[in-house]
């Protein structure tokens, strides 16, 4: 390949990553976004009930739950307030994922519930999220 070839290319593909940017910056705000929050976990005596909260016009699809870390006995997790609980135990490396639109029914709100059940050592991260 000579060399003007080689730069045709390369302006090509400068222009290809500028437009690229540009699109996402001019409408981003139709992309959808995402709220998300992650909680260290080293205090078991506590229950945990917190909650994400939909961004007005935005758009969602997915409810997102990512647990790492290690129990030394069984933990309880749900995904929303009306949901089955999850039990949990031993070393966790997992990820649940439901179904979020916002709509009315929600709210806009999704849950997020653990119960240290009879776990009282272990270290575990929680990552929860829409988008």
């Amino acid at each position: 390949m000579n060399r003007k070839m080689q730069n045709l290319i390369l302006v090509l593909f400068l222009v290809f990553v500028a437009g690229g940017v540009w699109l996402y910056v001019t409408f981003s705000d139709y992309f959808g976004s995402k709220v998300s929050k992650t909680v260290v976990i080293e205090d078991f005596n506590q229950r945990i009930v917190d909650s994400l909260v939909a961004k007005p016009n935005k758009s969602y699809s997915t409810y997102f739950v990512k647990i790492n870390g290690f129990v030394n006995d069984s933990v309880y997790v749900q995904m929303w307030k009306e949901g089955f609980r999850i039990k949990l135990f031993g070393t966790i490396d997992t990820v649940f994922r439901s179904d979020f639109y916002g709509g009315e029914r929600s709210k806009g709100t999704r849950h997020f519930i653990f119960d240290p059940y009879k776990a009282d050592e272990g270290n575990l991260e929680i990552n929860y999220s829409i988008q």
